[in-house]
């Protein structure tokens, strides 16, 4: 008989080799007595001898011929192969993180800022929170009608007028001021409280005024012409009365730094200056500025000079500490 093709020769061979074993006792017998090895008989509608099976034998035969059917007609399972072990982690970490952001409490945002710190002299450290600052946010309540024109004016504490605002229309909701008077000059003082008034007023005549509660701030630091200052409460940084830094001085101080590492050229003199009373008190905060701005930046303390600054005038004495450099 002449050799069958495809898969309908296979399926032929295997299916009468496997009744011959089900179910003929001669070749049980022949099993029996041939000490559990054998030849098995040549399959119906082959040609030829057949196949042994054996312990460690197994069935070879090439099939040749046109299948009926490609395995594109066949439904492939889909099955990615790819390994990511670490793909849940990743997917609970990028999905929670944030949220988890949000709910952290200040104490603990700061001990993760003191985990990513670098410990180099010429790199900038992150600080939280941030107290020395370059700009003030003044929060403008939103009128209940709208407004043809619109003022705000920023006093200090002894009344007088620093910065002057003011546009046509309704208020933007948040007034940024960096600090500075009418004239572009620095005039804003770390320790000094300041209030501002805002004026709503319409082309009738009508006019409504609203006076804001006292602010302040605690560092402030600008740009002037090429001139760079920072100026930084003592209440930050000294104890009381005392040349001994405060829990939080280092931090403080690193933001002065922060400011010093970025726009600092080594150039030109760097100056120190610590407004306190007496001036014994402000000799001995000045070293211990002195060897902090040393032991923590690439400074030359051949261009740095320190020295107490004297209170002019009759007004309040705020207490403070002063740099500058181009």
């Amino acid at each position: 008989m002449k050799k069958m093709g495809g898969f309908r020769m296979k399926f032929l061979r295997y299916l009468l080799i496997g009744t011959a074993i089900c179910v003929s006792p001669a070749f049980l017998m022949a099993q029996a007595g041939g000490g559990g090895g054998g030849t098995a008989a040549p399959a119906e509608g082959g040609e030829g001898g057949g196949e042994e099976f054996g312990s460690g034998s197994s069935l070879e035969e090439e099939v040749t011929g046109q299948a009926q059917y490609t395995i594109d007609d066949a439904k492939k399972p889909i099955l990615d192969v790819t390994l990511k072990p670490f793909e849940p982690v990743d997917s609970l970490i990028a999905g929670r993180e944030r949220a988890l952001e949000k709910r952290l409490p200040s104490s603990v945002e700061k001990q993760l800022v003191e985990v990513v710190k670098l410990h180099n002299k010429f790199l900038r450290q992150p600080v939280y929170p941030q107290e020395v600052v370059k700009e003030v946010t003044l929060e403008v309540q939103k009128p209940r009608k709208k407004v043809d024109l619109w003022t705000l004016e920023i006093y200090n504490s002894s009344g007088k007028l620093v910065r002057t605002y003011q546009g046509k229309g309704n208020p933007p909701e948040q007034v940024i001021w960096d600090g500075k008077d009418d004239n572009g000059k620095p005039a804003l003082t770390p320790g000094e409280l300041y209030h501002y008034r805002i004026t709503l007023a319409r082309t009738s005549g009508a006019t409504r005024k609203n006076l804001s509660e006292p602010f302040g701030v605690k560092g402030y630091w600008y740009e002037d012409n090429g001139v760079y200052g920072i100026i930084v409460s003592c209440d930050l940084i000294f104890q009381a009365g005392r040349e001994e830094l405060t829990d939080g001085a280092e931090e403080r101080l690193t933001e002065v730094l922060n400011v010093i590492k970025q726009y600092y050229k080594g150039q030109n003199t760097l100056e120190i200056k610590v407004y306190s009373h007496p001036q014994f008190l402000a000799e001995a905060r000045g070293d211990v500025i002195k060897k902090f701005f040393l032991e923590n930046a690439p400074l030359d303390p051949e261009k740095m000079t320190v020295s107490p600054g004297f209170f002019s005038g009759t007004g309040p004495r705020y207490e403070r500490l002063e740099v500058q450099f181009r």
